[in-house]
């Protein structure tokens, strides 16, 4: 998109390196017809930052949270889970274990699956977290507002692993 050539006309945090992704708030829009297509994008970044400022996230901080939030809102499909889901993330990060996420391994890929197979987890890319430890390089997604909360304020626990069913 010719809008993302300047990200600083967007409203991007400095800490999201120019890139979108993730900073597009879930949710719907009501636009003016002939809204250019970067004062859509400018407002849906508004939103994220301004729920990642109501959260108290401070801006060298956005795009860890996003990056959580963007995982936690691909693997956590109920409310009460997602606060777990980025204790998880937390305790593995902090224990350095790698993720294992299959969400990452999908995103490499474009599919949106529980599963991967072994071929898929083998892939060199740094958004493979069973290759790489540590967070991907970006979000795999644009999470939404509990999803935030919930890499802003994870719960508290010693959890290591959770199981994700369909």
């Amino acid at each position: 998109v010719a809008a993302e050539k300047d990200p600083t006309a967007l409203g991007l945090p400095a800490s999201a390196k120019g890139n979108v992704e993730g900073y597009l708030f879930p949710g719907g829009y009501d636009f003016p017809k002939g809204m250019s297509a970067q004062a859509q994008l400018k407002a849906m970044i508004a939103k994220s930052v301004a729920q990642l400022n109501a959260l108290g996230v401070r801006p060298t901080d956005m795009e860890r949270v996003v990056i959580i939030g963007s995982l936690v809102e691909a693997e956590a499909s109920r409310a009460e889970d997602r606060p777990k889901v980025a204790r998880v993330i937390e305790n593995r990060l902090q224990a350095q274990m790698p993720l294992q996420f299959d969400s990452t391994v999908n995103f490499i890929f474009g599919k949106h699956h529980i599963a991967t197979t072994a071929a898929m987890r083998a892939d060199k890319s740094p958004y493979n977290t069973y290759l790489v430890k540590g967070l991907p390089p970006g979000p795999i997604g644009n999470p939404g507002l509990a999803a935030l909360k919930a890499a802003a304020q994870p719960a508290t626990g010693d959890w290591t692993y959770f199981v994700t069913v369909d």
